[in-house]
């Protein structure tokens, strides 16, 4: 089954657009609570069959997509077929927004074990009192140049981040200690987020571009709004 077609077996209110969809928005809060009667989430299946969601109203995808009982890995591909899942005809309801953002509940968010994370420098912290998961960005020596902390699972109805540096942290890219993997294999992955880059580091040279010579980039976008903006990038 390919993702589109998971996608559309669980929305509501399914509307042909174009060469796309609109399907009504699964969270409870869209519409200041009174649901999405109106389809307001565009569906769009890109040319290598990734899923591409969007909600008109702002709604975090990955929110979106956990309103439908589905992780943001069901939206790619695998080997040209998604991963067939198991469902029940009503999706889960998602407490992203309500519980506390440690360490093992991000992990179960984002579906990667603990021990991955943590062996990849994440860790419990608390900021201003709060739970939080401290993100370690090093350099290519594998020194300590920037922390940033991710304060909410998910966006507040406000609309408020879920990220803040460290005081003194300048942002950079997150996985400059692999860049010796990079010059090796001869090619990189450049994605969107520190989730995206820490699952790949594995099997793929992770983000950044070596000082000298010619490297091959391979991007790798999220589905939505700011997936697509990384692309024209």
């Amino acid at each position: 089954m390919r993702p589109v077609e998971l996608v559309l077996e669980r929305a509501a209110n399914v509307r042909k657009a174009g060469d796309g969809w609109l399907v009504s928005c699964p969270l409870s809060e869209h519409g200041k609570g009174n649901g999405d009667t109106n389809p307001s989430v565009a569906l769009d299946e890109a040319a290598d069959g990734t899923a591409l969601i969007d909600c008109k109203a702002g709604c975090d995808t990955e929110a979106v997509v956990s309103g439908w009982g589905l992780r943001m890995r069901d939206l790619f591909p695998g080997d040209g077929v998604a991963r067939e899942i198991k469902f029940s005809s009503t999706p889960r309801k998602t407490t992203a927004t309500v519980q506390p953002c440690t360490l093992e509940n991000y992990a179960e968010a984002k579906g990667l074990p603990v021990e991955f994370l943590q062996k990849q420098g994440l860790r419990n912290q608390k900021y201003q009192g709060e739970p939080a998961v401290r993100i370690a960005y090093r350099d290519e020596a594998g020194q300590e140049s920037a922390v940033r902390f991710r304060i909410a699972l998910s966006k507040t109805e406000d609309g408020g981040d879920r990220f803040r540096w460290r005081t003194g942290s300048k942002a950079g890219l997150y996985g400059l200690w692999r860049l010796e993997a990079v010059k090796e294999a001869g090619y990189a992955v450049l994605v969107e987020r520190e989730r995206h880059a820490d699952p790949l580091a594995p099997r793929y040279p992770g983000p950044g571009r070596p000082g000298r010579g010619y490297v091959e980039t391979c991007v790798v976008r999220a589905p939505g709004r700011s997936g697509e903006d990384l692309r024209r990038r």
